[in-house]
């Protein structure tokens, strides 16, 4: 999915350095970047992004892990709690 979402980036970057200069659309720019500077431009910066795309996943992944390890603690100690409870009721009837 990044693959096709790099160029893309690449272009709109480029749209926005133009600073008023020349033309302002996509396609144009896009274009113009394939012709002048080859296909492996429109890819540049795809490194640092897809680094930094991997480290964000696995630290979300690990907090989800987490955030479900202690929700399902509290369940349980939640339950161990009530049938402690339980277990004193009955005694004392």
């Amino acid at each position: 999915a990044w693959g096709c979402v790099i160029p893309v980036d690449v272009v709109k970057t480029r749209i926005q350095g133009q600073l008023g200069r020349g033309e302002r659309r996509f396609w144009p720019t896009f274009w113009g970047i394939y012709r002048s500077e080859g296909i492996l431009r429109l890819y540049s910066g795809s490194v640092p992004l897809l680094t930094r795309a991997f480290l964000v996943n696995a630290v979300t992944f690990f907090a989800y892990e987490q955030s479900l390890r202690l929700i399902r603690g509290s369940q349980q100690q939640q339950g161990d709690t009530q049938r402690i409870m339980r277990r004193r009721d009955t005694d004392q009837s």
